[in-house]
């Protein structure tokens, strides 16, 4: 099958996720392209986007976070210098393992549905904040594949994980098809964790580690039948949530929780 990534320009979960599924990937099925869209928070951009952070974390937790974000980064130059790994940046990736690489500012301009049919992609995946649109969910042959940090129906929307830690509910994740509707296309996978007094950082960093091994397992059941029967989850409540406020980060914190 021919296989599409669309991301955002992320080395602490997304890039050590491709550095080790695309290997195995390429064994069986053609990555066909690596799509790099700016980063998107419910609307925010840019700038944007850790200033909320700060608004809704506070500035320690907001700043321990771009620390992180920026050793990991440095992480993998250090590696690349030392020839543990033969690129540091996702176009590097791309070229070393002869995958198309391209940068869109958003995953439903015209032209990126055009390139998907072109190319007849079979699946894309996603890991990216945006919505997609009508056009972009139906330009492959087979469908897009989500991951959420979440078991769902339970905590659809943004930061599940946050949400869940916070009512104290089993931890988890789903790939899912994407439609129209915001997380509710049909789960094809669905793992819960054993629970772990961890920080959230380390829940997505758990669950991104996971994952290669859960859309290899996607792949696979979508090539053999691709309208699969979904997974349904009757043992959780469907439930939405937005980004947090201040307010609910102090009930977090006041439980003994960690950001990071």
């Amino acid at each position: 099958m021919k296989i599409a990534f669309f991301i955002s320009e992320d080395y602490s979960f997304t890039f050590p996720l491709l550095e080790k599924i695309l290997p195995e990937l390429s064994q069986k099925h053609q990555v066909a392209g690596i799509i790099l869209i700016p980063d998107i928070l419910i609307g925010y951009t840019g700038i944007k986007i850790p200033l909320k952070y700060l608004e809704i974390f506070g500035i320690i937790t907001t700043v321990k976070l771009i620390v992180k974000k920026i050793k990991d980064k440095f992480r993998i130059y250090q590696n690349y210098l030392s020839q543990k790994t033969q690129f540091y940046t996702f176009r590097q990736m791309a070229l070393h393992n002869d995958i198309t690489y391209l940068e869109y500012s958003s995953p439903n301009q015209k032209e990126v549905v055009d390139w998907v049919k072109k190319n007849q992609v079979d699946i894309i995946i996603i890991f990216i904040g945006n919505i997609l649109k009508k056009d972009i969910i139906e330009s492959p042959r087979c469908c897009i594949i989500n991951k959420h940090g979440s078991l769902l129906p339970s905590n659809r929307g943004v930061l599940p994980v946050f949400w869940a830690m916070l009512n104290e509910e089993n931890m988890g994740y789903s790939l899912h098809k994407v439609n129209e509707k915001l997380d509710s296309g049909d789960v094809l996978y669905q793992k819960e964790f054993k629970k772990q007094n961890i920080s959230l950082f380390d829940w997505y960093q758990k669950i991104y580690s996971d994952a290669p091994v859960a859309i290899l397992t996607c792949i696979e059941k979508l090539e053999n039948n691709k309208n699969p029967a979904a997974i349904i989850n009757t043992e959780v409540i469907p439930s939405y949530n937005t980004l947090p406020t201040r307010k609910d980060v102090k009930k977090f914190y006041k439980k003994g929780l960690k950001i990071i």
